[in-house]
């Protein structure tokens, strides 16, 4: 997956720009991704709690959890089963792929 081509697809696509609050946080994971995987983004999934989420993009827990869906509705990101029953630590955590959408 490049890299450069995730982040301008987010950063001009038309339905995340719908949802401020959906679109900040669609960046806020693909910069987690880049800023954890570097050259090898997109190649293995990321962990990461709508707690470490919410203290990323300065919205409530509550509010992170109403937009992940409209993020993998859109295309992307998937939800990638890690076989630890979505618990990972202290904090139920959700291992994510940047994907592209097949539409804009």
């Amino acid at each position: 997956m490049d890299q450069a081509e995730h982040m301008r697809r987010l950063r001009w696509s038309k339905v995340l720009k719908e949802t401020p609050q959906a679109h900040h946080l669609a960046l806020a994971l693909h910069l987690q991704m880049g800023s954890k995987h570097g050259k090898r983004f997109g190649e293995t999934p990321l962990n990461v709690s709508a707690v470490l989420l919410s203290k990323l993009t300065g919205m409530s827990e509550r509010t992170v959890k109403r937009h992940i869906p409209l993020l993998v509705e859109s295309g992307f990101y998937r939800r990638v089963d890690t076989g630890k029953g979505g618990y990972s630590g202290k904090a139920s955590a959700a291992a994510w792929l940047p994907t592209l959408p097949d539409f804009e």
